[in-house]
């Protein structure tokens, strides 16, 4: 398990595009936490050393509760 400012150190630092990506990824972290989302894995060629990654591919593990969230529009930073 890793911080966002590990992960942004890490791999979202050393060029534009993975500068771009990160703030991606910073938004996922906010959407997750409004939801309450219990886990954010974060993968896919960003994780790696390339130069030049493609994109970032996540998993969010959702709370029991998100189907009612959806229903009731309650916790969604859109509403």
């Amino acid at each position: 398990m890793a911080s966002q400012a590990q992960v942004t150190f890490r791999f979202g630092s050393s060029t534009p595009r993975r500068r771009r990506l990160a703030l991606r990824m910073r938004r996922w972290i906010e959407l997750t936490r409004a939801v309450r989302g219990r886990r954010l894995l974060i993968d896919g060629s960003f994780v790696t050393e390339k130069r030049e990654p493609n994109d970032i591919d996540a998993v969010i593990l959702l709370p029991q509760d998100f189907q009612r969230q959806i229903e009731d529009g309650t916790g969604l930073p859109w509403n």
